[in-house]
């Protein structure tokens, strides 16, 4: 793949991700000669995190050695120089992602439209969600529940007192500048609860589809549901370093039809699902379709990488959800679905809420990885892909759920 290079983002954040061709010490030490600049490896840094500073001391890089990856802030010549070097994949603007689009924040359907088959919204259960049961996990479930498997939620942060998740968090860090500890958004606190909610839950519903598995909860976007890149890579940086070996992501950026996939995050999740026993990234696909008034919308990034498992959702009758967006060019494809349409799950204050979004669809994909994982243990992350993907009931239209509805082992 040839080297590119893009414009640099305004502000005092780091203005570039730059994206080596392998993982390693070495081609950061290229990068170290190319712009004059000290390696070196700071003792209380995490493994595998080097900076790059200036005589001055200035870090002008900071570069995580175990996924090929550093976010420098450079001038667009200093870019264009990164470029051209042999061991440089390429050269990114530091981007904004954020939760995708709310579902209660689309446009109500127009009276008289016909609209897509949906579910009305579900009386929860006395003791157990729909959802769980749609993926195969019926309240008799005792193939796997998660134990020993850890699962990073990249979000906006988690209420660590809410008793459904408050003794599945492993650890918790705070990457998003200017916002405080709290999941004032509401996504993070709700996506963690699908992914590992108490199998007794404090309403009286279980919900979370992998109820023993361990959470590392990096708090990458902001109290406004954005985050930058930088703060994205270093949370999934931490999150590994915490052990994590799924990753789930309900944040991206909209694309439009044929634009690219985010490059970056494709070679660093190619990266990490080389490695050994390696990482699987998992993300929403997008809510910007309104199939009841016939407009799919392209699959966002990061989830149109390839390297990235991108997750559709569909409701209670499993057909694909309004909002859901799809494949409709050669570069964004679904992998797989899950259900996304009145989800029960945790929200900060110690109780419950239903909500609707391939936000809601990604952490249940996450949650049955972690069930793979558990009775697979040896399993490398494209193994556990493999098994999502092939054990996934057929729904139709592959453009649309990909290859099916997911199901646990």
């Amino acid at each position: 793949m040839p080297a590119d290079v893009s414009i640099p983002a305004p502000g005092d954040r780091p203005t570039h991700v730059v994206v080596f061709r392998r993982a390693g010490v070495r081609p950061i030490q290229a990068m170290a000669r190319s712009m004059h600049l000290q390696l070196m490896d700071p003792p209380d840094a995490r493994p595998g995190v080097l900076v790059l500073l200036e005589a001055s001391g200035l870090v002008r890089v900071v570069a995580y050695r175990r996924f090929g990856a550093a976010v420098a802030t450079l001038t667009e010549e200093q870019a264009a120089e990164m470029a051209r070097l042999q061991d440089v994949a390429g050269v990114y603007c530091n981007d904004i992602r954020s939760i995708p689009r709310p579902v209660e924040d689309l446009p109500p359907t127009p009276p008289g439209r016909d609209t897509v088959a949906m579910a009305a919204p579900p009386v929860p259960a006395t003791t157990h969600s729909w959802c769980l049961d749609l993926i195969g996990i019926p309240a008799t479930y005792a193939r796997a529940t998660g134990a020993g498997i850890r699962v990073a939620v990249l979000d906006t942060g988690i209420d660590r007192q809410h008793p459904d998740v408050a003794g599945r968090i492993q650890a918790y860090r705070n990457f998003a500048r200017g916002s405080g500890d709290d999941d004032l958004v509401r996504h993070g606190t709700h996506c963690a609860g699908i992914v590992a909610g108490a199998a007794k839950a404090a309403g009286g519903v279980r919900y979370g589809v992998a109820p023993e598995a361990q959470l590392i909860v990096g708090k990458v976007l902001d109290d406004s549901g954005s985050g930058f890149d930088n703060d994205i890579l270093e949370g999934l940086d931490w999150a590994i370093d915490e052990g994590a070996r799924i990753v789930s992501m309900s944040l991206g950026s909209v694309r439009g039809v044929g634009q690219d996939y985010a490059r970056a995050y494709e070679l660093i999740a190619k990266n990490l699902l080389d490695a050994t026993p390696g990482v699987l990234m998992i993300a929403a696909a997008g809510n910007e379709s309104r199939r009841d008034l016939g407009r799919v919308n392209p699959v966002g990034n990061p989830a149109a990488c390839p390297s990235v498992l991108a997750v559709a959702a569909v409701d209670r009758a499993a057909k694909v959800a309004y909002f859901s967006c799809g494949q409709v060019d050669s570069i964004g494809a679904i992998d797989v679905s899950a259900p996304g349409v009145d989800v029960l799950s945790a929200v900060p204050g110690g109780g419950t809420r239903l909500l609707s979004g391939t936000s809601m669809a990604t952490p249940h994909v996450a949650g049955v990885a972690a069930l793979w994982a558990q009775r697979f243990p040896k399993a490398s992350a494209r193994t556990l892909w493999r098994k999502l993907t092939a054990a996934a009931k057929p729904l139709g239209a592959a453009a649309d759920t990909g290859s099916g509805l997911l199901q646990a082992p």
